[in-house]
């Protein structure tokens, strides 16, 4: 797990809010097992659909949005940003499982980070990537994703400041982690909150390398 990315303060909330229009999107259930991505960006083209899932705009949210993130100046205070990495045995989130996921508040405080093994149910094959065994992931007291969503969701709202907003940021989210998450969540009959926002940090990478 790693969120040297994020770790230095000049790098950290206010610079993920001046980012907010451009990276930022959150998700809704639709019919069946379909998930439907609401894209906030004023970049029409800058999104792309993972697997089945398509991503979609609406002008009016987008408009919406863009006006309430105009009149908020005082967004970073509202803002509860938590960066979160995940480990897998697979790169396809509809044929494989999470067995490690960690989450870090970047506000800080107690309890500020979040971190676990999980029981994939299935053998991992591929160890030498990052780590992990199957000895590691049976052991007692680790959880499978069924039993660690509601605890995960527990934790991220409990992070929440008052009539805030939750973001949640990954390195390449928007490729790899966020579908991998929202595949474990629908695989566990669960939805991920749709209040919940993600934001991929690559962008961000490229912006503080630009300016170094």
């Amino acid at each position: 797990m790693c969120f040297s990315l994020l770790r230095a303060h000049r790098h950290g909330i206010h610079a993920l809010s001046s980012l907010w229009q451009d990276s930022l999107h959150r998700t809704s259930k639709t019919h069946g097992s379909h998930w439907r991505f609401n894209v906030i960006s004023p970049k029409p083209n800058e999104l792309e659909g993972g697997y089945s899932r398509r991503w979609i705009r609406s002008a009016t949210t987008l408009n919406d949005t863009r006006q309430q993130l105009a009149e908020r100046k005082d967004l970073h205070k509202l803002l509860t940003v938590i960066v979160f990495d995940i480990e897998t045995t697979g790169f396809q989130g509809q044929f494989n499982r999470i067995v490690e996921i960690a989450f870090r508040d970047l506000g800080g405080g107690e309890n500020s980070t979040f971190e676990t093994l999980v029981y994939p149910e299935r053998p991992i094959c591929n160890s030498y990537f990052h780590g992990i065994n199957d000895d590691m992931v049976m052991k007692d007291g680790v959880p499978r994703m069924e039993e660690l969503i509601p605890i995960m969701v527990q934790y991220i709202e409990s992070r929440r400041k008052q009539d805030g907003h939750v973001l949640l940021v990954a390195h390449n989210g928007r490729s790899f982690d966020v579908p991998f998450l929202k595949c474990e969540f629908e695989r566990c009959n669960s939805q991920i909150p749709a209040d919940w926002f993600f934001c991929d940090s690559l962008p961000l990478a490229r912006k503080v390398s630009k300016n170094h």
